[in-house]
């Protein structure tokens, strides 16, 4: 804990002295702060999702319309099976897919946990 105090008081001395390290030791953080507070937008947008629905009933497509209601996902292609899983990742067609086995209809008309996966 002596050596951590010993670093700390020779840097405050040094920041101290120098006006132009005490610049630099407030503007960046600040600068910083600004660059990832306001230029960097980490918010998802379009993102390219493929759907296999296997249940095909109205609260599947619900579900699927929900998904895509905002500005987050977008629906580019429409899966037959689970083969064709890696072929669209590979051409990257799409960076997700929404997979809606049978009985995701009757799960929720019956008020049981419907799963999906993504």
């Amino acid at each position: 804990m002596t050596r951590v105090l010993a670093v700390a008081k020779k840097e405050f001395l040094h920041i101290r002295r120098d006006a132009r390290t005490l610049f630099v030791a407030i503007a960046m953080p600040i600068a910083m702060l600004m660059l990832y507070g306001y230029a960097i937008d980490m918010d998802l947008k379009q993102v390219r999702i493929a759907v296999l629905d296997e249940d095909r009933t109205p609260e599947s497509r619900d579900l699927l319309a929900r998904m895509t209601a905002g500005n987050t996902f977008r629906i580019t292609t429409i899966l037959t099976n689970r083969e064709e899983f890696s072929d669209g990742f590979a051409a990257n067609r799409y960076r997700a897919i929404v997979a809606i086995a049978p009985g995701f209809g009757e799960d929720i008309a019956t008020h049981r946990d419907a799963r999906f996966q993504v």
